[in-house]
């Protein structure tokens, strides 16, 4: 089955986007049933182990649910399991400091130095030109941490941050080319901690979750797995072959950003119709009138990918909370440890839509979602839209393709190196084995044939400041040095 064509289970397409248009007890039933249908033949083809997704339009709601949440003991995915909420937490954490600058408690504007003296005194210039908004919209330019590493995954503490953060270079002037960097959030957790005597966690919970009568557990033990918790992972190299994650959640550094909070994708849901929807944004204090309208307001543009094959969707822009993608679609998503959730608001027709699986596969994730807000909207797309084959000269941005050729400094404090030749480009990673490959392109006359080891868009762009090339991988850029 084509991914892309996930859609074409019979009747299907049909018949999702009047979710919620009508009472009519009928309609809806149709509706589940279709969405049933999608889930179901993904699961059937081998394509996941499990997956969830809800549609809510104007307070109506449909939901389905397919395969198993946990593999091993055939626990079947529901309504009752709970996915890691992993980079969703960034959203919430950004909707809590909208709130609270909303109170005047919180300048988004100011220099983070002004609320962290520690940053203003080890590293006055990036703590006196990054902003708290630079934070919130990933345009903080700085190198972060490599996450892969052990000692950052489990051993960080915000003392030994300081020290790097003063140590690390600044690749981009804050607030001009975003680059997705975790400790960001970090940064903005801290902030609202010293700012309301909370932890960013129960900030969360006090201002989004309660109100909205959630409650929030965090996930167990990765080998005590209780029956409503949804296990990551890995796929393999044939279909309907999965291999268990066993890593364990992060440390408690990284809770602001990557916590080990977990939730239904009924919750996920819920907190979005707050946001949209008319019958439950008025009963709850964060979804105010300032901050819907800040959710759309972009800060930072996204280069667009020039290759339209099975990956990730790339989001057009972002704001001070989330991504916004087209037709005035806003969104975020979270991947963790072989689980990767995501939402998107329609703020036009009211409607909020979140799917969840727990196999790391981001354009299944995007293509279920994109078919699901197409026909919410009310907008139909051929199944070969993002089938586009760029020429040479759009894939390298203008460059010539001896001129990509180099190092690449960037997110997560790794190095990328671009060999070219006659025949193509080859692009690795550095890593304590070696170079691990991260995407190929074989010229092929006038059009490079683009092979990437992950199902994530590759952009090429120049930075607008040093005029040197650029390469983001996913939502993480990197920049040449030499």
């Amino acid at each position: 089955m084509s991914l892309l064509d996930v859609t074409d289970a019979e009747g299907a397409a049909t018949v999702i986007g009047s979710a919620g248009a009508s009472s009519d007890d009928a309609v809806l039933t149709k509706n589940q049933t279709a969405l049933q249908t999608v889930l179901q033949k993904l699961v059937e083809d081998g394509v996941v182990p499990g997956i969830g997704a809800i549609v809510s339009v104007n307070g109506k709601r449909i939901s389905a649910y397919a395969g198993y949440a946990v593999l091993e003991n055939k626990t079947p995915m529901s309504e009752h399991s709970r996915f890691e909420i992993s980079c969703l937490m960034k959203f919430y954490v950004s909707l809590v400091a909208l709130g609270l600058a909303e109170e005047g408690k919180l300048d988004l504007n100011a220099p983070i130095g002004e609320y962290l003296p520690e940053l203003r005194e080890k590293a006055p210039d990036k703590a006196g030109t990054i902003l708290v908004s630079h934070l919130m919209s990933h345009t903080s330019g700085y190198r972060g941490l490599n996450i892969a590493a052990a000692t950052v995954k489990w051993g960080m503490t915000w003392e030994k941050f300081v020290d790097f953060f003063a140590r690390t270079e600044q690749l981009f002037r804050p607030g001009t080319v975003f680059s997705y960097e975790h400790t960001e959030h970090v940064i903005l957790g801290e902030i609202l901690c010293r700012i309301a005597n909370e932890s960013a966690e129960d900030l969360v919970k006090e201002r989004i979750c309660r109100p909205l009568g959630i409650a929030v557990n965090n996930s167990p033990a990765t080998k005590s797995y209780s029956s409503a918790s949804v296990v990551g992972y890995a796929s393999g190299c044939r279909l309907r072959e999965f291999v268990r994650m066993v890593e364990p959640p992060l440390g408690k550094f990284w809770f602001a950003s990557l916590p080990a909070t977990a939730l239904p994708l009924e919750d996920m849901a819920m907190i979005g119709d707050a946001l949209v929807s008319a019958a439950t944004r008025d009963h709850v204090s964060f979804a105010t009138t300032c901050c819907r309208t800040q959710l759309e307001i972009p800060i930072v543009a996204i280069h667009q990918p020039v290759d339209y094959g099975l990956r990730e969707q790339l989001p057009r822009s972002f704001g001070l909370c989330c991504a916004q993608y087209s037709n005035g679609v806003l969104g975020h998503n979270g991947s963790m440890r072989g689980l990767t959730c995501a939402f998107r608001l329609v703020p036009h027709c009211g409607a909020g839509i979140v799917v969840g699986t727990n196999v790391w596969l981001p354009h299944v994730r995007d293509a279920v979602m994109t078919w699901i807000v197409d026909a919410v909207a009310g907008q139909e797309q051929p199944s070969n839209s993002r089938r586009y084959t760029p020429t040479m000269e759009e894939f390298c941005c203008g460059f010539a393709p001896s001129q990509l050729a180099g190092r690449y400094f960037g997110a997560l404090n790794s190095e990328l190196t671009v060999t070219v030749n006659a025949d193509g480009m080859s692009c690795g990673a550095r890593s304590t084995k070696g170079q691990i490959p991260v995407f190929s392109a074989r010229f092929d006359g006038r059009s490079p044939i683009l092979d990437t080891v992950l199902p994530i868009p590759v952009t090429i762009f120049s930075d607008q400041e040093s005029h040197v090339p650029c390469i983001r991988i996913g939502l993480n850029t990197y920049k040449w040095t030499n």
